[in-house]
């Protein structure tokens, strides 16, 4: 693998990251304007969260999706997950910072109170005040503006300046503008600036720095103008201590219909993306024109946001709202729309839903009778005033006729028929004793009844109760399903609270329980499977798979399920899977839950999760039967502790994984100049690299990964840790790689990269190998030339021995004492040695052996005469 793939340049991240987020802006929409105020989802952050500080002042986003947020703690960057406060610079510890923008070229600019003004351009901060740039007027910034390469600058007690191409221009009494109080910016589209001033009106700043300005006189409302902000059209809107006003084509318009909704104190003006305008008020929170009404959202974020510093839209379209106090909200169209009390319900929880022959959905509520919705709107509830036993019900279901019957919460079971008439029936009439649990009315015209005493089936005018006496596995029942027409497996399912049961007319009942593979009895939904099999949800043991006769699956939170308790399974015909859970709802792919188990399982499932993140009000899909049901029109509803929730299963679509955004990166606390040609000493003791996803959508639900190539291969999983630590490695190179999953939990693929290497200590480099490798060498002919030198002076000494030894013992001399008779010697010790054996012994003298003549005469007569000195050669 090419260790420098994938390594970005600071500025070629930044230029990227830049591009991809306006392409998102271009493609992404903001807020959805039909949804009433409360149907927007929202996160809220106080210090309790983490924020460090309640007030938030300013907000900006920069290339590369860090949100900036200003507080009266200092400024503080945060990724979706974690808050960081930007420390370590003087100025920003001692000074509030009120305003912040970003300009063209991505840079942040920072005004503080009292501070001046700095600039961060992803690297280093640059400061800006008044004693060294005498052009600024005032160290003390209330706002700040951006627009094409200039920057505006509002202050406290200075008037307002300009900086651009590396200068300051200002304007103040001189010339016509006030030093007082700069509350409001906005660039004129033509190279000028509009800017408010609290009691002196509206000025404008021409491109040429001509001064004008537009008062009550002119008319305006009121000289108390506070916020100001120019639309796609070029209108002009004002807001201050007198509401909002808007000047078109030089003619003004007041809206007085917004004091009843919002007040009459604007603090703050924006305009999204799509042309809606959000107003921040300064005691009645937030609030919105769409073109047509003003809505009020101040309580859409749970806790009153009385006063509205900032109001920003980021990259993905979502509104951003600083606060008094308030901390920092977040407010977001998720996948879910919440409709509840607040939009007509009538009572918070809704129990169970269904829906008629005609298309009308009845909720089933805890006290308000059911309520009908019917194409977007409601129709007229139905009560007791209609003959209903009770305004609470468990479980309903429809006829083929179209006539009612529904569970109520007093121990009967209640019918109303399609010509309004109502009937209520009794433990009395054979039903099972106790509460009426769940109702289901058959395709064969039969009605199905749970009770806490068994099942009762009513049949041509009569009550059958089945019990445990007759098979069924427990006599609490709790949710009832018919099988699809065809199907072999049985005429109704029965879940209860012991076991699940299967029942035919021919078979009776056929049952599962722990001892079959449930990992819990209690049954609280059940599905058909295509496969002539079911579904099982159960309370604590997680989705079951029956299959076959048996229980061959099992999914529960270790697999992603955001909770073991499954209250209502929902095919959505989109290829999906839908679970409603005690902790949010869970949409897992049928193409991998139809695969035989070992497969389902040998990878993590691809489950995404909705929660209140997502706009649920609350987490909680629990209550009667049915708690989920796919409508006519292919959307999907639940019931929740909280209102109802409708999905379209369609528009919810799986973002793609968010890119990892590289921060920043510390070696043993110093912060490295970005992460091109990162070099480390052989000493450093910690590498640190911080980062995040490029996404402020679901940030708590995206994953990381990390894995370090040189160093071992193998993906590490950081769960949601936006930073790593790296200590003491090996000399080398490597390439460090981070990816980030989607909301689902799974990775694509696509790492972000860079390179560094670690250099080696000398001990390790090449030269000092070739140094040792040298030194080796003379050492090695060192120790030869000494060795040759020793065996030279080694052999000279032997040579010398040897000679003295030839010398000396070799040589026979002086006197040998030898016996007169047997001529024997005797040698130093005493011993007497014949002749031929003293002499070899002491010479190198050899014998050979023959007779002298005289010897021969003498002793060999007979030889006499014959030649007896036989030398060689003779």
């Amino acid at each position: 693998m090419d260790k420098t793939a994938g390594l970005r340049t600071m500025l070629f991240r930044r230029a990227t990251t830049g591009l991809v987020c306006l392409l998102a802006c271009a493609a992404a929409h903001g807020l959805d304007p039909s949804r009433t105020a409360g149907q927007h989802a929202y996160r809220q952050w106080r210090i309790e969260e983490g924020l460090p500080q309640n007030t938030v002042r300013a907000i900006a986003q920069t290339p590369d999706d860090i949100l900036w947020v200003a507080t009266h703690a200092g400024l503080t960057r945060f990724d979706g997950v974690a808050f960081e406060r930007i420390e370590g610079h003087e100025v920003l510890e001692s000074s509030h910072v009120y305003a912040l923008i970003v300009d063209d070229q991505g840079n942040l600019w920072i005004g503080t109170n009292g501070g001046g003004l700095l600039r961060w351009d992803g690297r280093h901060f640059e400061h800006f005040e008044s004693a060294r740039y005498p052009d600024l007027p005032s160290d003390s910034i209330l706002t700040l503006a951006a627009d094409h390469g200039r920057l505006w600058i509002g202050t406290e007690d200075g008037g307002v300046a300009a900086f651009e191409n590396g200068a300051f221009e200002s304007w103040g009494a001189s010339e016509g503008v006030p030093t007082h109080a700069i509350h409001g910016l906005a660039p004129s589209g033509d190279g000028g600036c509009w800017l408010t001033s609290l009691g002196s009106g509206l000025f404008h700043i021409g491109p040429q720095g001509a001064v004008s300005s537009i008062t009550e006189a002119d008319g305006l409302p009121s000289n108390m103008a506070r916020a100001v902000a120019v639309d796609s059209d070029g209108a002009l809107w004002v807001g201050g201590h007198f509401g909002l006003a808007r000047r078109n084509e030089g003619r003004w318009h007041h809206f007085t219909e917004m004091s009843p909704v919002l007040g009459d104190r604007v603090g703050t003006l924006n305009f999204d993306r799509d042309g809606n305008l959000w107003i921040g008020t300064l005691g009645r929170g937030v609030g919105r024109w769409n073109g047509r009404a003003f809505e009020a959202l101040s309580q859409t974020a749970g806790r009153q946001l009385d006063i509205v510093w900032d109001l920003f839209e980021d990259f993905e379209g979502h509104i951003w709202i600083g606060t008094l106090g308030g901390g920092l909200v977040q407010l977001f169209d998720g996948p879910v729309l919440p409709i509840g009390e607040p939009e007509g319900l009538g009572a918070r929880q809704a129990v169970a839903i269904n829906q008629d022959v005609d298309g009308t959905l009845w909720i089933a509520t805890r006290d308000a009778g059911f309520r009908r919705w019917r194409e977007g709107r409601w129709l007229a509830p139905v009560t007791v005033d209609q003959g209903l036993s009770h305004n609470g019900a468990w479980s309903l279901d429809f006829g083929q006729d179209g006539s009612l019957w529904s569970a109520a919460f007093s121990p009967s079971l209640d019918h109303l028929g399609a010509d309004g008439r109502a009937t209520i029936l009794t433990a009395d009439d054979g039903l099972g004793s106790g509460r009426v649990l769940a109702v289901l009315a058959d395709r064969y015209g039969d009605v199905w009844v749970s009770t806490s005493g068994g099942l009762g089936r009513l049949h041509g005018g009569q009550v059958t109760n089945y019990t445990t006496d007759d098979g069924l596995v427990h006599n609490q029942t709790l949710c009832l399903t018919e099988p699809p027409s065809g199907s072999t497996n049985g005429r109704i399912w029965v879940g209860t609270n012991g076991g699940f049961s299967v029942w035919s007319e021919e078979e009776g009942f056929r049952s599962f329980t722990k001892k079959d593979g449930l990992r819990n009895d209690r049954i609280w939904s059940i599905l058909p499977d295509a496969r002539d099999g079911a579904w099982i949800g159960t309370f604590g043991g997680g989705l079951h798979r029956l299959r076959g006769g048996r229980i061959d699956l099992v999914l529960n939170v270790s697999h992603g399920l955001p909770s073991n308790d499954v209250t209502a399974l929902v095919d959505d015909g989109s290829g999906h899977l839908w679970l409603g859970t005690t902790r949010g709802l869970a949409r897992l792919p049928w193409q991998r839950l139809n695969q035989p188990a070992a497969e389902v399982l040998a990878e993590p499932l691809p489950v995404l999760n909705l929660d209140v993140r997502d706009g649920m009000r609350s987490a909680e899909a629990y209550g009667g039967q049915p708690i989920g049901i796919r409508a006519d029109d292919g959307h999907l509803w639940f019931a929740t502790l909280d209102g109802m929730v409708r999905i379209d299963p369609e528009a919810v679509e799986t973002p793609p994984p968010p890119q990892v955004v590289l921060h920043e990166a510390l070696v043993d606390g110093q912060r490295l100049e970005g992460f091109t040609n990162l070099t480390l000493d052989p000493d450093f003791r910690l590498l640190t690299v911080s980062f995040s996803a490029s996404s402020l959508a679901a940030p708590s639900r995206i994953r990381f990964r990390q894995r370090l190539i040189g160093l071992d291969d193998t993906w590490r999983d950081l769960g949601n840790r936006r930073r790593i630590e790296l200590s003491r490695l090996p000399a080398g190179s490597y390439v460090f790689e981070l990816e980030a999953s989607d909301v689902q939990g799974q990775f694509h693929g696509l790492p972000t990269q860079f390179s560094f290497q670690v250099l080696p200590r000398f001990t390790q480099t090449r030269a000092f190998y070739g140094l040792a490798a040298l030194g080796l060498i003379a050492l090695g002919l060192a120790a030869q030339q000494w060795q040759v030198r020793r065996l030279r002076r080694h052999k000279a000494e032997l040579q010398q021995t040897a000679e003295e030894a030839i010398a000396n013992v070799r040589t026979l001399r002086g006197m040998l004492p030898m016996c007169a008779s047997c001529k024997k010697i005797r040698d130093d010790e005493g011993y007497w040695q014949g002749v031929e054996t003293y002499i070899s012994a002491h010479s190198d003298a050899a014998f050979s052996h023959g007779l002298c003549p005289s010897c021969s005469t003498e002793y060999f007569p007979e030889l006499d005469g014959e030649e007896t000195d036989r030398r060689p050669g003779a």
